[in-house]
Protein backbone atom coordinates (compact mmCIF):
# COMPACT_ATOMS: atom_id res chain seq x y z
CA UNK A 1 0.00 0.00 0.00
CA UNK A 2 1.24 3.22 -0.89
CA UNK A 3 1.67 6.10 1.74
CA UNK A 4 2.41 9.94 1.37
CA UNK A 5 4.34 11.08 4.56
CA UNK A 6 4.67 14.42 3.82
CA UNK A 7 4.19 16.68 0.53
CA UNK A 8 6.21 19.82 1.75
CA UNK A 9 9.06 17.99 2.95
CA UNK A 10 11.65 19.62 0.91
CA UNK A 11 10.32 23.05 1.40
CA UNK A 12 10.71 22.34 5.36
CA UNK A 13 14.81 20.60 4.91
CA UNK A 14 15.16 24.04 2.98
CA UNK A 15 13.95 26.39 5.19
CA UNK A 16 16.02 24.77 8.10
CA UNK A 17 19.24 24.30 6.20
CA UNK A 18 21.59 26.90 7.77
CA UNK A 19 20.02 25.21 10.82
CA UNK A 20 20.61 21.69 10.20
CA UNK A 21 22.97 19.70 12.35
CA UNK A 22 23.73 16.33 13.24
CA UNK A 23 23.71 14.87 17.37
CA UNK A 24 21.12 16.35 18.30
CA UNK A 25 17.15 16.61 18.19
CA UNK A 26 17.23 20.65 18.26
CA UNK A 27 15.60 23.60 19.75
CA UNK A 28 15.78 26.79 19.17
CA UNK A 29 19.17 27.23 17.06
CA UNK A 30 19.57 23.64 15.52
CA UNK A 31 17.75 20.87 14.04
CA UNK A 32 18.40 17.53 13.01
CA UNK A 33 16.94 15.86 10.11
CA UNK A 34 13.68 15.10 11.85
CA UNK A 35 13.15 17.64 13.80
CA UNK A 36 12.76 19.53 10.97
CA UNK A 37 10.76 17.14 9.20
CA UNK A 38 8.40 16.85 12.21
CA UNK A 39 8.20 20.58 13.90
CA UNK A 40 8.58 19.94 17.62
CA UNK A 41 9.78 16.36 17.37
CA UNK A 42 11.89 15.28 20.02
CA UNK A 43 12.33 11.69 19.31
CA UNK A 44 11.48 8.82 16.77
CA UNK A 45 7.87 7.92 18.33
CA UNK A 46 6.88 12.04 17.53
CA UNK A 47 7.96 11.09 13.95
CA UNK A 48 5.72 7.60 14.37
CA UNK A 49 2.87 9.77 15.80
CA UNK A 50 3.15 12.55 12.68
CA UNK A 51 2.93 9.08 10.06
CA UNK A 52 6.35 8.05 9.37
CA UNK A 53 7.22 4.71 9.66
CA UNK A 54 9.67 3.81 12.61
CA UNK A 55 12.17 1.73 11.25
CA UNK A 56 12.62 5.06 8.49
CA UNK A 57 12.90 7.76 10.96
CA UNK A 58 15.58 5.66 12.82
CA UNK A 59 17.24 4.78 9.88
CA UNK A 60 17.38 8.86 8.97
CA UNK A 61 18.92 9.67 12.09
CA UNK A 62 21.55 6.91 12.04
CA UNK A 63 22.31 8.23 8.75
CA UNK A 64 21.93 11.71 9.13
CA UNK A 65 24.42 11.92 11.80
CA UNK A 66 26.92 9.33 10.85
CA UNK A 67 30.15 10.99 9.20
CA UNK A 68 30.21 9.98 5.34
CA UNK A 69 34.18 10.95 4.13
CA UNK A 70 32.74 13.98 2.45
CA UNK A 71 34.64 17.22 1.94
CA UNK A 72 31.95 19.18 3.71
CA UNK A 73 29.59 16.71 6.19
CA UNK A 74 27.30 19.10 6.82
CA UNK A 75 26.44 19.90 2.96
CA UNK A 76 26.33 15.92 2.30
CA UNK A 77 23.77 15.60 5.54
CA UNK A 78 21.54 18.51 4.10
CA UNK A 79 21.64 16.90 0.81
CA UNK A 80 20.97 13.83 2.23
CA UNK A 81 17.73 15.49 4.14
CA UNK A 82 17.15 16.86 1.00
CA UNK A 83 17.23 13.24 -1.00
CA UNK A 84 14.46 11.82 1.63
CA UNK A 85 12.33 14.88 1.66
CA UNK A 86 11.90 14.81 -2.11
CA UNK A 87 11.32 10.87 -2.20
CA UNK A 88 8.66 11.72 0.62
CA UNK A 89 6.58 13.82 -0.99
CA UNK A 90 5.07 11.11 -3.47
CA UNK A 91 2.83 8.06 -2.35
CA UNK A 92 5.43 5.12 -1.46
CA UNK A 93 4.82 1.74 -0.57
CA UNK A 94 7.33 1.98 2.40
CA UNK A 95 7.57 -1.74 3.80
CA UNK A 96 8.41 -2.40 -0.08
CA UNK A 97 11.38 0.46 0.37
CA UNK A 98 12.26 -1.25 3.67
CA UNK A 99 12.87 -4.32 2.01
CA UNK A 100 14.49 -3.07 -1.38
CA UNK A 101 17.45 -1.57 0.98
CA UNK A 102 17.97 -4.29 3.77
CA UNK A 103 18.29 -6.35 -0.22
CA UNK A 104 20.75 -3.53 -1.20
CA UNK A 105 22.74 -3.75 2.81
CA UNK A 106 22.60 -7.62 2.82
CA UNK A 107 24.05 -7.62 -0.87
CA UNK A 108 26.97 -5.54 -0.50
CA UNK A 109 27.62 -7.49 3.85
CA UNK A 110 27.23 -10.76 2.24
CA UNK A 111 31.09 -11.08 1.42
CA UNK A 112 31.84 -10.70 4.72
CA UNK A 113 29.02 -13.70 5.80
CA UNK A 114 30.80 -15.91 6.71
CA UNK A 115 26.73 -18.19 7.66
CA UNK A 116 26.16 -17.97 4.62
CA UNK A 117 22.85 -16.23 5.56
CA UNK A 118 22.37 -13.16 3.60
CA UNK A 119 21.49 -14.49 0.18
CA UNK A 120 18.67 -17.01 1.94
CA UNK A 121 17.59 -13.32 3.44
CA UNK A 122 17.90 -11.87 0.40
CA UNK A 123 15.61 -14.46 -1.43
CA UNK A 124 13.22 -14.29 1.57
CA UNK A 125 12.97 -10.59 1.17
CA UNK A 126 11.99 -10.97 -2.62
CA UNK A 127 9.57 -13.59 -2.23
CA UNK A 128 7.29 -10.80 0.85
CA UNK A 129 8.03 -8.15 -1.80
CA UNK A 130 5.97 -10.64 -4.35
CA UNK A 131 3.70 -10.80 -1.73
CA UNK A 132 4.42 -14.35 0.12
CA UNK A 133 4.08 -14.84 3.32
CA UNK A 134 7.90 -15.37 4.71
CA UNK A 135 7.13 -14.61 8.51
CA UNK A 136 8.14 -17.69 9.90
CA UNK A 137 10.97 -18.47 7.09
CA UNK A 138 12.51 -14.70 8.35
CA UNK A 139 12.35 -15.36 12.04
CA UNK A 140 14.05 -19.08 11.44
CA UNK A 141 16.74 -16.78 9.36
CA UNK A 142 16.81 -13.81 12.19
CA UNK A 143 17.52 -17.14 15.30
CA UNK A 144 19.87 -18.69 12.68
CA UNK A 145 21.99 -14.82 11.82
CA UNK A 146 21.52 -14.20 16.12
CA UNK A 147 23.59 -17.39 16.61
CA UNK A 148 26.03 -17.28 14.06
CA UNK A 149 26.80 -13.53 15.31
CA UNK A 150 27.32 -15.25 18.57
CA UNK A 151 29.64 -17.74 16.98
CA UNK A 152 31.67 -16.00 15.05
CA UNK A 153 31.13 -12.12 16.71
CA UNK A 154 30.21 -11.59 13.04
CA UNK A 155 27.76 -8.34 12.28
CA UNK A 156 24.23 -8.63 12.41
CA UNK A 157 23.21 -8.60 9.03
CA UNK A 158 19.58 -6.35 9.51
CA UNK A 159 20.10 -3.05 9.36
CA UNK A 160 22.36 -0.21 7.49
CA UNK A 161 24.80 -0.72 10.32
CA UNK A 162 25.64 -4.36 9.61
CA UNK A 163 27.23 -3.13 6.21
CA UNK A 164 29.01 -0.27 7.91
CA UNK A 165 30.17 -2.86 11.45
CA UNK A 166 31.48 -5.69 8.30
CA UNK A 167 33.39 -3.03 6.13
CA UNK A 168 34.91 -1.93 9.30
CA UNK A 169 35.93 -4.96 10.46
CA UNK A 170 37.38 -5.60 7.71
CA UNK A 171 39.32 -2.67 7.10
CA UNK A 172 40.26 -2.76 11.27
CA UNK A 173 44.12 -3.04 10.67
CA UNK A 174 44.08 0.13 8.35
CA UNK A 175 41.24 2.57 8.07
CA UNK A 176 38.53 1.78 9.92
CA UNK A 177 36.99 4.87 10.26
CA UNK A 178 36.96 5.49 6.43
CA UNK A 179 35.26 2.00 5.90
CA UNK A 180 32.68 2.97 7.97
CA UNK A 181 32.25 6.56 6.34
CA UNK A 182 31.71 4.53 2.63
CA UNK A 183 29.80 2.09 4.20
CA UNK A 184 27.45 4.98 5.65
CA UNK A 185 27.78 6.69 1.97
CA UNK A 186 26.71 3.44 0.28
CA UNK A 187 23.68 3.02 2.95
CA UNK A 188 22.52 6.57 2.34
CA UNK A 189 22.78 5.94 -1.45
CA UNK A 190 20.70 2.70 -1.18
CA UNK A 191 17.84 4.26 1.12
CA UNK A 192 17.44 7.22 -1.62
CA UNK A 193 17.49 3.95 -4.52
CA UNK A 194 15.06 2.18 -2.50
CA UNK A 195 12.33 4.80 -1.53
CA UNK A 196 12.05 6.28 -5.28
CA UNK A 197 12.02 2.77 -6.23
CA UNK A 198 8.68 1.97 -3.65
Amino acid sequence: MKTLIDPTAADKIEAAHPRLKAGCWGGTHTVCMMSALVRGAGGIQDCVTAGWPEWLAELNVSMFDANVGAECEETARYQFALDVAYAVQVPRDYDKARDLFLIATLDRAKKHDTAGLCQHVIGLLHRRIAGQDVADAMTAAFSAAAHAAADSNAAAAFSARAAAHAAGRAAADSNAAAAYAAAYAASRQNLIAALNAA
